[in-house]
């Protein structure tokens, strides 16, 4: 008898101790688990330069557009290459520009110098040569200085700079604006002649972009003009550069 009894003890220690060795199923851990876990994934980030709205496809046909299609460059390199000032600006203003046109100007001006890698721009001291002249001038006197340069065509703002043609960077430019212009798009005008003079051709495919080439009603840079000037005056591309190497990069910098 006592031998049945020391044996019904020893299997209900057994017994005993396997129940305590196995896992119990705890729900409410587990899910607690998981919740923490995904709290704790960190969000997607993307680049400075990125926008929800664009791809980088659509950003690098822009972008080839407007910067590797040159127009106003004077010279005998190839105007297809990445053309930008590298050298800070120093203009001056000539002519009958109003204390409107000054501030519009101004304005620009702060914000392209908020731009990194842009070289920067500032007014000339009266000791100091300007390499950047604009000018504000009668429509006869515009047509003088900037009609040939325009195949005869009209125009209430021209650009024009001359690069290095061995590097492609830009160390001189005029732009000019005919003081009889339509009051209603003086502003557009004069921040088209601006953006043209940094390296940037005229856009056909944005009719938003304030370097629309044809009749705009812009008063402001789009975000995507700013973008394109983010990318142009970027330290990573530079002068000279070929489609190739510039969708390399931007490719890069832009996701």
């Amino acid at each position: 008898m006592k031998k049945i009894l020391l044996l019904f003890l020893i299997i209900g220690i057994l017994l005993l101790c396997i129940s305590c060795s196995t896992p119990q199923n705890n729900t409410d851990a587990d899910t607690s688990g998981k919740e923490d876990l995904q709290e704790t994934v960190p969000e997607e980030k993307h680049s400075e330069f990125y926008m929800e709205e664009y791809s980088v496809d659509d950003v690098l046909k822009y972008f080839n557009e407007v910067v590797l299609k040159t127009e106003y460059s004077t010279g005998t390199g190839d105007s297809t290459l990445v053309q930008r000032w590298d050298i800070a600006i120093r203009y001056r203003l000539v002519g009958n520009f109003t204390d409107e046109d000054t501030e519009t100007l101004e304005n620009l001006f702060a914000e392209l110098n908020k731009v990194e890698g842009f070289p920067g721009v500032s007014e000339a001291t009266e000791n100091e040569e300007p390499n950047l002249y604009i000018y504000f001038e009668n429509r006869e006197d515009f047509n003088d200085r900037f009609m040939e340069f325009l195949n005869n065509e009209y125009a209430d703002g021209a650009t024009r700079y001359w690069y290095y043609t061995d590097t492609n960077d830009i160390y001189e430019g005029i732009i000019g604006y005919c003081t009889d212009m339509d009051p209603e798009i003086r502003k557009s005008v004069l921040l088209e002649e601006v953006v043209n003079c940094l390296g940037l051709g005229d856009s056909v495919s944005r009719e938003d972009s304030i370097v629309y080439q044809y009749s705009s009603d812009a008063t402001a840079l789009t975000e995507m003009d700013w973008l394109i000037i983010r990318l142009l005056y970027n330290q990573r591309i530079r002068c000279g550069m070929d489609v190739a190497e510039c969708e390399r990069i931007i490719r890069e910098l832009y996701y």
